[in-house]
């Protein structure tokens, strides 16, 4: 099936319960699994980046971030699907591993964040086994990356490197990386850092958490939610009534 008929198609209908589940079967069996997450701004590049549509359509789980693809999935796909967020679910998914000794990697966001994140774990999360970090800038450069992160012998390595360019790497490197999970997460680990403030309970239960971001940095977030938006819903009317 083709993503650049409905991108939506590609989303599955798992809650985060099942999404562990598989993980542990992965880990278990050692089977090798990708999981990506859609997003009004992965939906909004899924129609125009090629190499990006490959990586999804190639990816084992793609479960929906926010609001928006839900609603879409709800009233545009007529699918049933399932709205979570991973990062509300990051502190039981790492309190998971640390119970099942599974080791992890950390892979994206710059030292300094992924030093105070791996800190602050380490005192809720004394087993967790963190094997190994890099950070998503300069060391992506490294021709010997993925034989570094090989040698550590992760059994989950979490990409954060946002939304394309995790997708790309993951889907570049996954046949050559000796790991049974590969997962991008976003920006999970500024969460994690407790660098990253997040919005009241109230509104990410309404679906609004992307809001509070856009009134807290206007001028990082404008093109992604104020424009990134209208084109999500633009886009997603020519899919329903135009193909």
């Amino acid at each position: 099936m083709s993503i650049r008929k409905n991108p939506l198609m590609l989303v599955s209908d798992d809650r985060y319960d099942s999404i562990a589940k598989k993980i542990s079967t992965a880990v278990e069996e050692r089977i090798k699994i990708a999981i990506n997450y859609l997003n009004t701004l992965g939906y909004n590049l899924s129609l125009t980046n090629k190499e990006y549509r490959e990586a999804l359509e190639n990816a084992d789980i793609i479960f929906p971030d926010g609001i928006g693809v839900w609603f879409a999935e709800k009233y545009f796909s007529n699918q049933k699907v399932n709205r979570f967020n991973w990062t509300d679910q990051a502190y039981n998914f790492l309190n998971l591993c640390s119970e099942k000794r599974w080791k992890i990697y950390f892979l994206g966001s710059t030292d300094e964040i992924l030093s105070c994140a791996v800190k602050k774990l380490a005192n809720l999360f004394p087993t967790l086994l963190i094997v190994g970090t890099t950070n998503g800038y300069e060391a992506l450069k490294d021709e010997n990356l993925v034989n570094t992160i090989n040698e550590k012998a992760p059994d989950i390595l979490w990409v954060g490197l946002g939304t394309p360019k995790q997708e790309l790497w993951i889907y570049q490197n996954k046949q050559k990386l000796n790991i049974p999970v590969i997962q991008a997460v976003g920006d999970i680990y500024s969460f994690l850092a407790e660098k990253r403030t997040r919005g009241p309970i109230l509104l990410r239960h309404l679906g609004f958490e992307w809001f509070f971001r856009l009134i807290s940095h206007p001028k990082r977030y404008a093109n992604r939610y104020a424009i990134g938006i209208p084109v999500f819903f633009f886009n997603l009317i020519k899919q329903k009534f135009f193909r």
